[in-house]
């Protein structure tokens, strides 16, 4: 609170001036005095008064609308906690590893690529340039969209049982399943509905590289552009991000 210090003082001063000058326990002073010259003096006060209270207030109002009163995020995804602490503590498992560790590579790669292409578009057009502001939107979009994958793949993740997948996978591989007293078909249907949950998870990770492979190439479109405020073609830029990113979300509400 120490940047609204002065203004907080000043109102404060001013409230005070107005009790002390006009309120029944203090001077009593009235525009309806008999005395013209205590009339006269209660409203050049008063007017001295009303205006010092706007000038604070003003002041304050100014400093409030630029003020960050709300904590930061964190400079990372927002996801960045316990998605990514989850994703990291699976990474060395023997049968999904490999899809915690590329999610987490997806992340970090997401979250790189966004940076990058935010420099070159406050480069191109300025920053707080209506053309930037449409970009940042559809680049904020699409990084909520591979964050939500991210957790959708964490998600999955808990439900897979790595022993149980790797123990099955080699048991029918040897064909030593026939002899373990378990019906085959079911042992069966098990290891295909275990693969098949691989290859869900895979193809949201595939989601992801499509998204991320756009923005690198978008990227140097933009950068690219002999005239940066080629109306024309940044609109069809920021259409096929959009799509995309459409394209994806459509997906993850019906999963």
């Amino acid at each position: 609170m120490n940047q609204f210090r002065f203004e907080l003082q000043g109102l404060v001063g001013c409230l005070i001036a107005w009790v002390i000058l006009f309120s029944p326990i203090g001077l009593k002073l009235s525009f309806s005095s008999s005395s013209i010259l205590v009339g006269g003096l209660s409203l050049a006060l008063s007017i001295l008064l009303l205006g010092a209270t706007v000038y604070f207030l003003v002041r304050l109002y100014k400093k409030l609308g630029k003020a960050d009163l709300l904590p930061k995020k964190p400079a990372g995804p927002e996801i960045g906690g316990n998605v990514r602490n989850r994703l990291s503590a699976m990474k060395q498992r023997p049968g999904s590893g490999y899809i915690a560790e590329q999610a987490l590579k997806q992340l970090d790669a997401a979250q790189q690529k966004t940076s990058n292409f935010r420099e070159v578009i406050r480069s191109r057009f300025g920053e707080g340039s209506l053309t930037s502001g449409r970009y940042e939107g559809v680049l904020e979009q699409g990084m909520e969209v591979i964050e939500k994958n991210a957790e959708r793949i964490s998600e999955q993740l808990m439900l897979f049982d790595d022993d149980a997948y790797v123990k099955l996978s080699k048991s029918i591989a040897s064909g030593a399943y026939r002899k373990d007293g378990v019906s085959d078909s079911i042992q069966e249907e098990r290891l295909m509905s275990e693969r098949k949950r691989l290859k869900g998870m895979e193809a949201i990770m595939d989601s992801n590289e499509e998204i991320l492979l756009l923005l690198d190439r978008c990227a140097g479109e933009v950068a690219g552009l002999s005239n940066g405020e080629d109306e024309a073609r940044n609109e069809q830029i920021l259409d096929e991000i959009r799509k995309l990113i459409e394209t994806t979300k459509y997906y993850q509400s019906k999963s």
